[in-house]
């Protein structure tokens, strides 16, 4: 089975592709979804996604709790082939933080294949993390990732892992 980090280093490399390679076309998407929570209470989210066209895109969500409070969130990104991607964040505190990110991903269609990927998060304060994930994968059968994280505070982690389909 894939791991966490596996799936979205994929998914980043799919979302990459999916606007890179359909920039000359506008398009856009609703996006709603309601979580009922043990207590019995539900909570609702709508959205849309609305890409330009360029290269640039936009979202914004709606999020209703259980007790009829709401909450928004605002992003607004853009990717530029070969560069990598941005996007500035207004989240449901009203602050805004700017994520850029770079990755590639290499195969040589056989299960033989490497990946690679990088963020700074700058919050609304100015202090700034990162994360870097490399990995790759060999003959299908085995794959293996290491994470490194650096908070605002300068404490570094490092996460390694590894899978063997059998």
């Amino acid at each position: 089975m894939w791991s966490k980090e596996m799936l979205k280093i994929g998914a980043l490399a799919l979302v990459l592709g999916l606007s890179l390679g359909s920039m000359a076309e506008a398009k856009s998407r609703q996006v709603n979804g309601s979580v009922i929570l043990p207590n019995g209470g539900t909570v609702t989210k709508e959205g849309d996604v609305q890409g330009n066209g360029d290269g640039s895109w936009s979202r914004n969500k709606t999020v209703t709790g259980p007790n009829g409070e709401t909450v928004t969130k605002s992003v607004e990104g853009s990717c530029v082939a070969g560069s990598g991607c941005s996007k500035s964040v207004t989240g449901f505190n009203g602050e805004t933080r700017h994520v850029t990110s770079t990755g590639s991903v290499e195969s040589d269609g056989s299960g033989n294949g490497s990946w690679s990927r990088s963020k700074t998060v700058t919050g609304a304060d100015g202090a700034t993390a990162t994360k870097s994930v490399s990995g790759s994968c060999s003959g299908g059968e085995s794959c293996n990732s290491t994470a490194t994280a650096t908070g605002p505070n300068g404490k570094t982690v490092t996460r390694q892992r590894w899978i063997t389909v059998e």
